[in-house]
């Protein structure tokens, strides 16, 4: 069987691996909550560039169209021009440029002959000076006579101050009766994107790359080599919105937007490890707590153990020594709780099973020092009973009749007291012993005494300690009646409350002040050593003795015109002393 403390610590354990149990789930649910709202917010954040990016070429893309249509600029490019249609296309070129947005406005806005030749600028430094590179996309824009073709990757003009940054090139093609003519080309410089970019914050040691249809990275704000690897990358998740793919060696969350009007993709990089680092910070922050807890939690744990444990285990520790006999054993106790409570109520059980031992063992002295007394007393009674017969037969030879009667009550009473058979007799019986006492205190020469008895006969069939009555009968005539001629004595009997009360009354002289307080401080245990047992004491301890400390003899009334006594006991329906 497991002890207190045993299963205390074993609870506080098993308490503190819930609570790590608990904090293990809190930190899994944390975990996927972040990963899946950091993965929501970079969708939307890649989304949100690719839109812009639209936006961005969609506005110069209507530019380019309207600037087509413009018929200055057919004028100029189909080589009919005067000065008034030259002044209109740079009135047109400039107020297209102006009209835009700052967010959108393009590096330069040219006006291209099919000769690739620039005719106009909103640059007056490019006009007649710079010839357009890669000729090899030009057959796409003379294919594409409704639509814009997008380049990336070019710069407009040999030596043009932009041409060291990547750019995209917006070229609409210019047609008359449906013959190629020219081009409007717009440079969207990477000034624009980065503005673009930059609008967003994917994160710690994140960034956001610009690629077009031929893997080259356009931008990125942290120029990582992406382009090289996008087909990688790409291509085995491009129907899935975001992926985890390892780049250098290191886990990268990418999320992919690709744009069909632009031709460009977006791609959104954040390392794993930028992603959980703020949930490794707040569970390594958790952990920490958890385990000072779980050692705070198990410390207190065990404290309040000992505290509960110790006064215990000092409990059954005394009681181990009073099992073994010790009665001696007293549990110090300075405490004002329950435990105080139980060693101060150890300490009173001990002090009152010593009490009562010491009670006991003086009770057992008592009855032993009275049967010695009586043993002591009763010397040889069949010599005694011999000798009163003989001068009882010797009176009888001298026909001296009141002698042998009063050898008669004599030899009656004495038989009776010498007889040890049962210590309780009928009350009818311990009458009769009075009755015959009276008669022999008769021969004495005592006063002329009358008797009264007032007891019913269902009484009289009670049961009762053998003389009782007897020696409060002779206490009355010796020392109540004893300086009269004439005397009476009343004795009577009722039952109250389970109980049987006898009363013998006298019309003596009644007690004294002094002897009643010496008597009564007797009957209440309070023996002085120089005082001496008396009749009434030996009464009223033979009463405790036989039926406990509620029953005993106690004096009713005393004074001038008598005393009145009352003996307690239970009502005893049998010889074996069964009570009510």
């Amino acid at each position: 069987m497991w002890s207190l403390k045993r299963r205390v610590v074993v609870t506080s354990i098993l308490l503190a691996l819930m609570l790590a149990f608990m904090s293990f789930f809190l930190i899994r649910q944390i975990r996927n909550i972040l990963w899946k709202r950091t993965e929501l917010f970079t969708v939307q954040l890649i989304e949100k560039v690719a839109y812009d990016i639209d936006m961005l070429i969609g506005t110069l893309d209507r530019a380019a169209s309207h600037l087509a249509y413009d018929s200055s600029i057919m004028n100029l490019l189909e080589g009919k021009t005067t000065e008034s249609d030259v002044e209109r296309v740079n009135e047109a070129l400039n107020q297209t440029f102006h009209s835009l947005p700052e967010a959108v406005k393009p590096a330069a806005i040219l006006v291209i002959s099919k000769n690739m030749e620039i005719l106009a600028s909103t640059n007056p430094d490019l006009k007649g000076r710079y010839r357009i590179l890669g000729v090899e996309w030009i057959t796409k824009v003379m294919a594409s006579k409704n639509e814009s073709v997008k380049i990336t990757g070019y710069s407009i003009a040999q030596g043009i101050p932009l041409s060291n940054s990547w750019v995209i090139n917006i070229a609409r093609g210019v047609f008359i009766d449906d013959v190629y003519v020219g081009m409007i080309m717009l440079d969207i410089p990477t000034q624009a994107l980065e503005a673009i970019s930059n609008q967003i914050d994917i994160g710690e040691n994140g960034f956001v790359s610009l690629i077009d249809e031929d893997n080259l990275v356009l931008f990125s704000t942290n120029w990582v080599d992406m382009g090289n690897q996008f087909k990688r990358l790409f291509l085995p998740n491009h129907d899935e919105k975001s992926f985890i793919a390892e780049i250098d060696g290191e886990s990268v969350f990418i999320v992919p937007s690709f744009s069909d009007f632009s031709g460009i993709t977006v791609l959104g990089a954040l390392p794993l490890k930028s992603v959980f680092a703020p949930v490794q910070r707040l569970s390594k922050n958790i952990i920490i707590g958890v385990v000072l807890f779980g050692v705070l939690f198990i410390v207190v744990s065990l404290s309040m153990v000992l505290s509960l444990t110790n006064p215990i285990l000092q409990l059954v520790k005394k009681m181990k020594e009073v099992e073994h006999g010790d009665l001696s054993i007293r549990v110090s106790s300075h405490r004002n709780d329950e435990f105080g409570f139980l060693e101060k109520g150890f300490n009173t059980m001990l002090d009152q099973v010593q009490d009562l031992i010491d009670r006991e063992y003086a009770a057992t002295l008592r009855e032993r020092e009275a049967q010695l007394n009586e043993l002591t007393a009763i010397i040889n009674p069949h010599f005694i009973y011999n000798t009163l017969e003989v001068i009882k037969m010797r009176a009888y030879l001298n026909n001296d009749e009141q002698v042998v009667e009063m050898l008669s009550q004599l030899a009656r009473l004495f038989r009776i007291m010498t007889n040890r058979t049962s210590r309780l007799i009928p009350l009818r019986e311990e009458l009769e012993h009075c009755t015959i006492y009276l008669g022999v205190m008769a021969y004495k020469g005592e006063p002329e005494i009358s008797v009264n008895i007032d007891i019913s006969e269902d009484i009289c069939d009670l049961y009762t300690l053998k003389f009782l009555l007897q020696p409060l009968v002779e206490n009355s005539i010796i020392h109540g009646l004893h300086n009269k001629n004439f005397g009476s004595i009343s004795i009577s009997a009722r039952q109250q409350d389970g109980s049987l009360r006898l009363v013998v009354t006298d019309d003596g002289e009644g007690f004294t002040p002094e002897r009643l307080q010496s008597i009564q401080s007797l009957l209440d245990g309070k023996k002085n050593k120089k005082q001496r047992a008396s009749a009434l004491l030996n009464i009223h301890e033979r009463i405790h003795l036989a039926f406990g400390s509620a029953y005993g003899l106690s004096i009713l009334d005393t004074g001038p015109h008598g005393t009145s006594m009352e003996i307690h006991i239970p009502v005893l329906r049998t010889e074996q002393g069964e009570a009510e």
